[in-house]
């Protein structure tokens, strides 16, 4: 059927369908034979709506989906068919040039599908942003060339959720941690603005390795049932499954967040039990909803304890009894695989948490995933739970709502004796209010945390906006500090502090104040580790509140605190390698920690220490090695993997083993480009492979071997280019990652001889950093990098005798934008400390200086006198520092060290 044809037929189709039946043949009768044929087999499907389930409307209306077997639709090749479901059919698909499978849902007839493009185009930007592990991802979409709808999305090997625990014979503890990563993934989504509104073992795919992944994130939202024209009954049916939906869907109200709660709900009962809460025996779409609308669920451990052989009588104390055996025949028989066949697990809490987020009303389910999540994680450590059964009153209240005769005696008999534990269900309340205040707070600390922070990377810095939203932030936190002694609730104000200080560092260079955060997260997560001394969570969490203050200070140029605090980060470690001696990453991290502190003792002219910290640091990095090689070697575990060398192959580098740290660097590349083949998911095995090949060509460069440097730089180049549409990567960084190894190529060809096509090359990757960088001009945090970006460049110009554009690269790209910033915030000894070197390097590029021989190559007296100038701006700026009040030595040593470059610079003028 054409496109016209059936637009046609679809406008015929809703004006006989609002006419009477009786009167529906003689408005037939005037249209042609095609569509009065086609009209008619639609009307039919329409009447037989009940079950729908069983036999998609696309197959009925004559669509052939075998038909695209083979065939090409944009640029995806359809393989097989894999699955189906109410809105259409799902294929294999492969794309020419790419060794990848993709997973193509081709939307059947019946929606408009002008409007469901138009709402594509609209929300494809928002969904293409869901990039979390456990969401396999929508990446591209379109129109078939007979006019239907598809959406392209990744493509995940996998068992389904229930399929997958049953085959592993998983017990609970397992099912619910697997369930959490569910959990995580939805909220993450709702983070986003994005309602599943279809949650079902279906739709969540296990892979081999254990990781959950939610398919269909975002069809639902782009298929919205309010953009389209059709009845409400038979497109609202086809948006859910009715078995795991709430009652506000089956009713057509409001979908909210609450509405993905409750389908959780669903897929943990029948995770939990081996049953779905509710059971049709003919899977009628009104016999579902009816249950779903008027039933309360069996508990789930008094379902388990028959160990699936559901009857039709009902148990003892329970109002009704629908469940849905899964994996069962007719005759209900039990599921051989199942493996949690105990109910005592159940009961109790797990029952109370199930049995909440499946309430009826929205407002009386958890409000939110993390609430829901919350509680599982509290069930699992053995901490009390907020979910309580229902009161007696409310069940008997529900009951009197369906059975409305005959109850008022019964009513009387329970209003008297409801008078005796009226108190009791008062303290209940009270009870509920308090824990409810606690939740509403510490869901205020997590949005601080997350939405407020995010929200605020789209603000230019020192904006008033930016400052008001930090500030009442900080009065809200401050209100949520006192008085509280839960651990949890300690450690989440303490983070949220920390990011708040961050921001205050950043983003606002309100150092007082940002110290003054940081110090009350310090604080905060100290008192957490007091009252829970062993646990692993609580002090990763002050070592990485200890990390953000070691970067304040860093900034300040305050190299003493940070060493004071490095010393007790690596304390912390040390304590977490006793409680997980067998963690690769705790020692990875330790030794990490071992050898930024190396580099601090040296600044600071500790030489015997800093001696001692990288050998520690190479130590601990070989033991870190040892246990993940010992691990299997999933692509997470290689990407790691390549880290470990990495880091092996600078602290080699360091101590002067340039070729043992060139075979470290190649291992290094070797594990990262395996993880990224097996999955191009893994974003730190793509960097790795990048910088690893980088780092080992910095020793060629050193060494004088370009042309092993330029082999280096262009396999580097190349990576990023053919990788540069996966959405997997940081797209934000992958532009200057770019212009940075096209300027690296540009300088190796340049020293190899091959002038112009250097030349092009360096000014083709500086153009592009600039471009991109002035997209963030307004955020100290990317500006403060530009130094990386702007010395090949600037070394190039140095190289060809183009000092002066050098210099003017400097003054116009990095010095002025700090000076801008400076002007809004002058006691800002961070930023200040950056034009320290801004002024410095400016001065080093005019008069050529070499760092390594300590000398001046250039004769130019009018360069050496701006050369000279910038030095002296560059030492005023050292002076303003520590008039503010900074003492650090490593600041004294940076002005003493300008002291000398002067007085060689004077020395060099005099003679000249």
């Amino acid at each position: 059927m054409q496109n016209l044809e059936w637009l046609k037929t679809k406008e015929i189709f809703h004006q006989t369908l609002d006419l009477p039946k009786a009167e529906r043949q003689n408005f037939l009768a005037n249209q042609d034979d095609f569509v009065r044929s086609e009209v008619s087999r639609l009307l039919a499907s329409h009447e037989k709506l009940d079950n729908f389930i069983a036999e998609p409307l696309a197959i009925e209306i004559g669509l052939d989906f075998n038909s695209y077997l083979g065939k090409t639709i944009g640029s995806y090749k359809i393989l097989e068919i894999i699955g189906s479901g109410g809105m259409g059919q799902v294929f294999l698909a492969e794309k020419e040039d790419l060794d990848k499978k993709f997973a193509l849902k081709i939307i059947k007839r019946g929606m408009d599908t002008e409007a469901v493009l138009k709402r594509f185009v609209r929300e494809r930007q928002i969904l293409s942003r869901l990039e979390h592990p456990n969401i396999a991802r929508l990446l591209d979409g379109g129109m078939t060339a007979d006019g239907l709808p598809y959406f392209v999305m990744e493509y995940v090997e996998g068992l389904p959720l229930t399929r997958f625990c049953d085959e592993q014979k998983f017990d609970f503890k397992e099912r619910l941690e697997l369930f959490r990563q569910i959990c995580s993934a939805v909220s993450y989504a709702h983070q986003n603005l994005i309602v599943h509104r279809d949650l079902k073992p279906s739709n969540i795919l296990v892979t081999n390795n254990g990781s959950a992944k939610l398919l269909d994130f975002g069809i639902a939202k782009l298929l919205n049932p309010n953009d389209f024209e059709q009845t409400a009954t038979a497109t609202q049916a086809r948006m859910f499954t009715p078995e795991y939906a709430s009652p506000e869907q089956i009713n057509g109200e409001n979908i909210t967040t609450a509405t993905d709660v409750y389908s959780l709900g669903v897929v943990l009962y029948e995770l939990l039990s081996g049953v779905r809460p509710f059971r049709s025996d003919k899977k009628n779409y009104q016999e579902i909803a009816n249950l779903v609308l008027t039933e309360e669920p069996v508990r789930p451990s008094v379902i388990s304890n028959f160990k699936f052989q559901i009857s039709n009588s009902k148990p003892k104390d329970e109002t009704s009894q629908n469940a849905e055996p899964r994996n069962t025949n007719d005759e209900q028989k039990p599921n051989p695989k199942f493996k949690i066949q105990n109910s005592k697990w159940l009961k109790g809490d797990l029952d109370n948490i199930i049995l909440k987020s499946l309430r009826k009303e929205p407002e009386r389910r958890y409000q939110s995933v993390p609430e829901f999540t919350e509680d599982i994680r509290r069930f699992l450590v053995g901490l009390p739970v907020t979910a309580t059964a229902d009161t007696t009153f409310y069940r008997f209240s529900k009951f009197v709502g369906r059975n409305k005769i005959g109850t008022s005696i019964a009513t009387l008999i329970l209003l008297l004796s409801g008078i005796a534990i009226w108190q009791s269900i008062v303290a209940n309340r009270e009870r509920a209010k308090a824990e409810n205040h606690v939740r509403q707070v510490r869901d205020v600390a997590k949005s601080l945390l997350n939405e407020t922070s995010q929200n605020l990377q789209s603000l230019p810095d020192g904006s008033e906006v930016r400052q008001q939203i930090i500030e009442k932030s900080a009065k809200i936190l401050d209100s949520l500090s006192a008085d509280v002694d839960d651990a949890e609730f300690l450690s989440e104000l303490g983070t949220a502090y920390q990011q708040l200080g961050w921001s205050r560092t950043w983003h606002l260079r309100d150092y007082e104040r940002a110290l003054n955060d940081l110090q009350k997260a310090r604080q905060l997560h100290e008192k957490v580790v007091e009252l829970e001394p062993n646990n692993f969570k609580y002090l990763a969490n002050l070592a990485g509140t200890l990390g953000v203050l070691n970067e304040f200070y860093g900034i300040q140029g305050n190299t003493d605190k940070v060493i004071e605090n490095f010393e007790t980060i690596i304390k912390i470690k040390f304590k977490q390698i006793e409680i997980e001696p067998n963690n690769p990453n705790i020692f990875f991290d330790t030794s990490n920690n071992f050898d930024v502190l190396s580099e601090n003792y040296n600044g600071v002219g500790r030489k015997e220490e800093g001696t001692a910290a990288t050998n520690k640091a190479l130590e601990l990095l070989e033991r870190a090695i040892e246990l993940q090689q010992a691990n299997e070697q999933t692509p997470d575990v290689q990407s790691q993997l390549a880290a470990y060398f990495m880091q092996k192959g600078y602290i080699l580098k360091k101590s002067g083993k340039e070729d043992e740290a060139i075979l470290a660097y190649s291992r290094s590349a070797e594990n990262a480009d395996q993880a990224y083949a097996r999955d191009n998911t893994q974003k730190f095995g793509f960097n790795h492979s990048n910088r690893s090949r980088r780092m080992a060509a910095e020793i060629y460069v050193k060494r004088g071997d370009w042309q092993k440097a330029l082999e280096l730089y262009q396999h580097c180049l190349n990576n990023l280019l053919q990788n540069k549409e996966n959405k997997n990567l940081v797209q934000k960084a992958l532009p200057s990652s770019i212009a940075l190894y096209t300027m690296f190529v540009g300088k190796a060809q340049d020293k190899l001889g091959k002038k112009q096509v250097g030349r092009e090359n360096v000014e083709k990757g500086l153009n592009l950093y600039l471009a991109n960088l002035k997209k963030y001009e307004n955020l100290a945090a990317d500006i403060v990098y530009a130094p990386e970006f702007l010395i090949p460049a600037s070394d190039y110009y140095v190289a060809n005798n183009q000092k002066q554009k050098a210099a003017d690269l400097w003054q116009k790209e990095f010095i002025n934008r700090l000076e801008t910033i400076l002007k809004k915030t002058p006691n800002d000894n961070g930023m200040r400390n950056h034009l320290v070197d801004g002024f410095w390097r400016k001065g080093d590029a005019l008069c050529g200086f070499q760092t390594d021989n300590n000398t001046i190559s250039e004769s130019n007296t009018a360069l050496l006198k701006e050369a000279l100038e910038n030095y002296e701006k560059s030492l005023h700026q050292v002076q303003k520092i520590l008039s503010l009040g900074e003492s650090s030595s490593a600041t004294k040593q940076k002005g003493e060290s300008l002291e000398r470059r002067i007085l060689l610079l004077r020395e060099r003028l005099a003679k000249l």
